[in-house]
């Protein structure tokens, strides 16, 4: 029951460090919200 909100974390947080981390990651940003949104997805289906 807590694994879908860990794996949900997971990704803001290697989102965060990423954007912060990463020069001129800016550039991909819109690219990188919809891999995101797609992970989110993922973990939305694992978790029903």
């Amino acid at each position: 029951m807590a694994v879908p909100p860990t794996l949900v974390m997971s990704v803001n947080v290697l989102f965060v460090v990423g954007a912060v981390s990463v020069p001129s990651l800016w550039g991909l940003v819109e690219y990188l919200l919809q891999a995101a949104v797609v992970g989110f997805l993922a973990i939305g289906a694992f978790a029903l």
